[in-house]
C-alpha cells in the first residue's frame, strides 16, 4: 500500500508515531518486510545513542543502515547525517547505493521533497541545514585523517553511520562520541564483519568500549532463529558441516564471530587500486623471462583464463570461452595461450617463456602433455604440493598467492579488472600454528564472489617461480640465469 500525500497535520501525526517506532516508518514509507534482527536494531536507536552491529557476510546490514538514515532524516528537523565506510568505493557501492535505492522506493511526493545528488541528499526547503552526505578520506589515510574527517560535524540533530567499521580506525569512535555527547539529539551506528580485531567495530564490541554500546549480532547460521533471511541456509549448512564452526572462514562469513585465527585479505580493494595505478613501463622488463599462468575450465559456460606477466608488469587477463568439452576445450586453450605468448612476447623465443598450468583437478593435464610434446617449458602445478619456501607456507598455493600480494604491495602493476579485484579481496589467508601461511579453501571463496576465482588463480600461477633474467647468447636463443627477486 502506497501512502497518499499527507496534509501538514497528517504528516505531523505520522512523524510523531514514527519517532518512537522506526520499524513502522520503514514498513509504511517503503513497504519493506523486516527480519526480527532488523527490527531489534532499529528500535534500539530510539533509546540508545550508540548502536553497533556485527554481521555475517551478506546479511543486509547496509540496507538496515539506509533505513536508519532515512528514519532520522524524516523524523528530526534540521538533521545532518554523515555516512562513511572504510573507503570511498565501499561507501559508493554499499551504504550510499542502498540509501539511494530506498529513496527510489519511497512515494513520489516524498521524493519531491529532496535533492538527490552523487554524494549528498538535501531537503529542498533547508538544503544547508537538513541533509545526508558522504564523508570519505584518501586511500592511504593515516589515523589522524580518518578521525579528523568526523570533527566539526555539529548540528541540532546529528548522526554518524559507519559501514564496514571493522576496518576503520578506532580513533573515529572518540571523535564521534565527543560530538554526540554535546549535541541535542545525536546517534552513532557502526556495522561490519568480524574479520579484524584492529578496527573500530572490535573496539566497540569486544575492546575498551565494550559495554558502552548497544550491541547486536546477526548471523547466517541456519540454527539461529534470528538468522538473516538473505542468507541461503542450505549453502551455509553445507560449509558449516564441511569445515566446522571453529574454522575462521565459517566464523567470519556465517557466524559473525571474531575468528580464533586472524584472517587477512590477499589484497584489499584499495591495495589493488594502488597497484593498478602504479607507473611501470612494460618495456623496462624485457630483460626478464615472461611468465604465463593458465587456469583451465571444464567447458560449458565456464571460461579459461590466461594471465601473462613479465617482471613487475602484468598484462590484461585473457578469457577464453569454449562451449564444447574435452579435446575441443584443450585445443581452444592451447590456441589462445600460444597466441597470447606470441602477441605479448614477440621479442623473445616463445620456447623460453615459462608456462604454469593448474593441474590440480586433472583438467589441465591434456594441455600440459600437448605443450611438453611441442618443447615448451611447462609446469603442471598441483596446488597442494610443497612450497619452495618450505614450512613458511602450507603449500604452493599459499606461496604463489603471497608472492602476488608482495608484488602488488611493493612495486608491481596489476591490470585493472573488477572481477580480479573481487576475487583477490575475497581470498583470505591466515597463519596456521602461528607461522605457516595458509589460504582459505577455494570453495569458500566461491561463497563470497559467487564463482570460482579463476582470474585470481591464473594470475597467482605466474608467481609459482621467482623471476629469472634473460641473457642472449651467440646462437640467437636465450639462456636463463637465476637472479634474486622478491616475487
Amino acid at each position: 500500500m502506497v501512502l497518499r500525500k499527507p496534509t501538514a497535520k497528517l504528516w505531523a501525526a505520522w512523524v510523531k508515531g514514527w519517532r518512537t517506532n522506526p520499524v513502522l516508518f520503514v514498513e509504511q514509507l517503503f513497504g519493506a518486510v523486516l527480519d526480527q534482527w532488523q527490527k531489534n536494531a532499529l528500535m534500539a536507536l530510539v533509546t540508545h545513542k550508540k548502536v553497533s552491529l556485527t554481521s555475517a557476510k551478506g546479511c543486509g546490514k547496509s540496507c538496515l543502515a539506509s533505513w536508519a538514515t532515512w528514519w532520522m532524516l524524516a523524523t528530526r528537523s534540521n538533521h545532518q547525517a554523515y555516512l562513511s565506510s572504510v573507503t570511498a568505493d565501499n561507501l559508493k557501492s554499499g551504504l550510499w547505493k542502498e540509501v539511494k535505492y530506498w529513496y527510489s522506493r519511497s512515494p513520489d511526493w516524498f521524493q519531491d521533497w529532496w535533492d538527490c545528488g552523487a554524494k549528498r541528499i538535501s531537503f529542498k526547503g533547508r538544503p544547508d541545514l537538513h541533509y545526508a552526505e558522504c564523508v570519505t578520506w584518501s586511500k592511504d589515510a593515516k589515523e589522524e585523517e580518518q578521525s579528523g574527517s568526523a570533527a566539526g560535524k555539529h548540528a541540532k540533530n546529528t548522526s554518524f553511520v559507519l559501514d564496514e567499521a571493522g576496518a576503520c580506525r578506532p580513533s573515529l569512535l572518540a571523535t564521534m562520541t565527543a560530538i554526540i555527547e554535546s549535541d541535542n539529539w545525536a546517534r552513532v551506528m557502526l556495522m561490519g564483519n568480524c574479520n579484524t580485531t584492529a578496527g573500530a567495530l572490535y573496539e566497540a564490541t569486544k575492546g575498551a568500549q565494550k559495554g558502552m554500546w548497544e550491541n547486536f549480532r546477526v548471523t547466517g547460521d541456519p540454527d539461529d532463529p534470528l538468522c538473516s533471511s538473505r542468507v541461503n541456509k542450505e549453502e551455509a549448512r553445507k560449509y558449516i558441516d564441511a569445515y566446522g564452526r571453529d574454522h575462521p572462514f565459517v566464523q567470519v562469513n556465517f557466524l559473525a564471530e571474531y575468528p580464533s585465527v586472524g584472517l587477512n585479505q590477499i589484497l584489499s580493494v584499495e591495495e589493488f587500486l594502488v597497484s593498478t595505478e602504479r607507473e611501470v613501463d612494460e618495456y623496462s622488463q624485457e630483460h626478464l623471462v615472461p611468465h604465463v599462468g593458465i587456469d583451465m575450465s571444464r567447458g560449458g559456460v565456464d571460461s579459461t583464463v590466461i594471465a601473462a606477466r613479465r617482471g613487475r608488469y602484468c598484462y590484461p587477463l585473457r578469457e577464453v570461452i569454449c562451449k564444447d568439452k574435452g579435446l575441443a576445450t584443450t585445443r581452444a586453450a592451447e590456441q589462445a595461450l600460444l597466441d597470447e605468448i606470441r602477441t605479448r612476447f614477440h621479442d623473445v623465443d616463445e620456447f623460453s617463456v615459462k608456462i604454469f598450468i593448474d593441474c590440480t583437478g586433472g583438467i589441465g593435464t591434456s594441455l600440459y602433455d600437448r605443450l611438453i610434446e611441442r618443447g615448451y617449458k611447462v609446469d603442471g602445478v598441483l596446488f597442494n604440493r610443497g612450497a619452495d619456501g618450505g614450512k613458511s607456507f602450507k603449500n604452493v598455493r599459499a606461496e604463489m598467492y603471497m608472492r602476488l600480494r608482495e608484488f602488488a604491495l611493493d612495486s608491481g602493476k596489476l591490470p585493472m579488472d573488477h572481477r580480479l579485484r573481487e576475487e583477490l579481496a575475497a581470498t583470505e589467508y591466515f597463519y596456521n600454528d602461528g607461522s605457516t601461511v595458509q589460504i582459505a579453501d577455494k570453495k569458500l571463496v566461491k561463497v563470497a564472489v559467487g564463482r570460482s576465482p579463476d582470474r585470481g588463480d591464473a594470475l597467482a600461477l605466474s608467481f609459482v617461480d621467482k623471476d629469472e633474467l634473460l641473457t642472449a647468447h651467440g646462437g640467437g636463443g636465450f639462456i636463463r640465469a637465476r637472479i634474486k627477486c622478491p616475487f
